[in-house]
């Protein structure tokens, strides 16, 4: 993404009175101009969360953060299973998180469900560093492209109940999006809501008010619906020029699109591999 293109977003925000920056990738900690957007959006006061998957060297993390504030600065680390990694990236990924601790930035984890094996690898992780706020994340490709786990299948809401009645006690989990509540029992929805205290929110009900920005500022729904949205020629140049509503770019990213019911990327990478 451009510098001009940046300062647009986060001046389109400022008039929107939105204090909320939020960037990812890709990997943003390898974006060279990283340092100076963070520095940008400290300075004007917005709140900064930064998904990672924190798997760079040392040296480059210390850089990034020389000079920052860290106060209003939160990442969300993506981690995988512990077989996705070398011994020399696990020691690395270790001294990352102590180094981020450090520094007092608050750590999130977040791990992707792609498959029904248990994701030891950031209990682990959560019992060493006490980090206690996990995000479980069911986040299919793109549209056209192959679906990673099918959200209706009753054995992705059986393996979700199973980790969170296991880990409750000590960690706070939640889900972002793409949950179908058909995957429960009357009995595992009572014990998520009730015992573990979990918001639960079904496909796209948790994102009404958001959208995406692309490095070329142009906007769409979420990352699976990216390609529907190439010819809508909505650009964060033209809203913030035309100074159009926070609310008004919200009924031009969803005019035709319902998030009521299953996610409309869901259902076309469904409709492709059924095709």
């Amino acid at each position: 993404m451009s510098l001009k293109t940046y300062i647009s977003i986060l001046k389109y925000f400022k008039s929107q009175n939105i204090n909320e920056v939020r960037i990812l990738g890709g990997e943003p900690l390898l974006f060279k101009k990283i340092q100076k957007f963070l520095l940008l959006a400290e300075k004007w006061n917005f709140d900064i969360i930064i998904f990672s998957n924190i798997n760079i060297e040392t040296k480059l993390l210390k850089e990034i953060f020389q000079g920052l504030r860290n106060t209003r600065i939160r990442i969300n680390c993506n981690i995988n299973h512990g077989d996705f990694y070398s011994e020399r990236e696990k020691s690395r990924l270790k001294t990352n998180i102590t180094f981020l601790q450090s520094i007092w930035i608050p750590l999130i984890i977040g791990y992707n469900i792609y498959e029904y094996k248990k994701p030891t690898w950031w209990l682990e992780l959560a019992k060493i560093y006490n980090i206690s706020h996990f995000n479980l994340k069911i986040t299919n490709s793109s549209v056209w492209d192959d679906l990673m786990i099918d959200n209706t299948d009753k054995r992705l809401g059986r393996f979700i109940y199973e980790i969170v009645e296991e880990n409750y006690k000590h960690i706070y989990f939640s889900i972002s999006c793409w949950l179908d509540k058909s995957i429960f029992t009357s009995q595992q929805l009572q014990f998520l809501e009730e015992t573990a205290g979990m918001k639960l929110r079904y496909w796209c009900s948790g994102n009404d008010g958001k959208f995406d920005i692309n490095t070329d500022g142009s906007i769409f729904k979420c990352y699976p619906l990216q390609k529907l949205f190439q010819k809508k020629n909505i650009h964060i140049e033209n809203i913030y020029k035309n100074s159009t509503s926070y609310s008004e770019v919200l009924l031009s990213v969803q005019k035709w699109f319902k998030s009521d019911g299953e996610c409309t990327g869901n259902k076309i990478i469904k409709w492709n591999i059924t095709a």
